[in-house]
């Protein structure tokens, strides 16, 4: 799975959540909006953050500058927002890892 496939599915999954008002209070900015604003080096740091941090989604570092970067504002993330994100991160990891798997044997 290539790098930007990765980032782009995490968006992808973001904006779905976003556009359903799961996530970020329904609100879409114009970066999340972007293709190729959320990279594989994205969901990398904030895998190692959430381990870092004892498997503690919560006040996740990485989540809030990704959420950020993207034009949401530190009080606009919750923490079912950072939770979301993180979890969502993982799942796109998970899977990634399963087809490479699956296509290797």
């Amino acid at each position: 799975m290539g790098g930007a496939f990765l980032g782009e599915s995490l968006r992808y999954i973001l904006l779905t959540l976003a556009q359903t008002k799961v996530l970020l209070g329904g609100k879409v900015t114009t970066e999340l909006a972007t293709k190729g604003t959320v990279t594989s080096v994205d969901i990398s740091a904030i895998e190692t953050a959430f381990e870092a941090n004892g498997g503690n989604a919560l006040e996740n570092v990485e989540v809030t500058a990704l959420l950020t970067r993207l034009g949401y504002t530190t009080e606009e993330i919750t923490d079912d927002d950072q939770s979301i994100v993180t979890y969502a991160g993982q799942m796109v990891t998970t899977r990634s890892t399963l087809l490479v798997a699956a296509c290797k044997y």
